[in-house]
């Protein structure tokens, strides 16, 4: 990975770093992972879930998308071409059907 690319992901990396250390500090003080969910609770509810979540989500994605493998291709990559590979036009237009026309009718009013 050439430097400039690096240094782009370097803000990315620092907050998750951060993120994962503060989780684990988090749960090492509380030392239950029960407990742990009734301070976050007590302590922020309306933003709980995503306080705890949200971290993880982060480094989810950056795993399928910025992480190469043995080929120098990315697991959502793969993936990708797992499902490009086993469509036809009959799964493509059920796929469609399915879930882009129920999208498009919660966004018409």
């Amino acid at each position: 990975m050439d430097p400039s690319r690096k240094a782009a992901h370097l803000p990315l990396m620092i907050y998750r770093l951060i993120s994962l250390r503060m989780l684990m500090l988090g749960m090492l003080l509380t030392w239950r992972p029960k407990r742990f969910l009734k301070s976050i609770s007590k302590a922020v509810p309306s933003i709980a879930g995503i306080l705890i979540q949200f971290p993880l989500y982060v480094s989810i994605a950056y795993t399928l998308t910025k992480a190469p493998g043995a080929e120098g291709q990315t697991l959502s990559h793969h993936i990708f071409d797992f499902f490009v590979s086993i469509s036809t036009k009959d799964t493509f237009s059920a796929a469609y059907d399915s879930l882009a026309v129920p999208i498009a009718s919660w966004l018409t009013p």
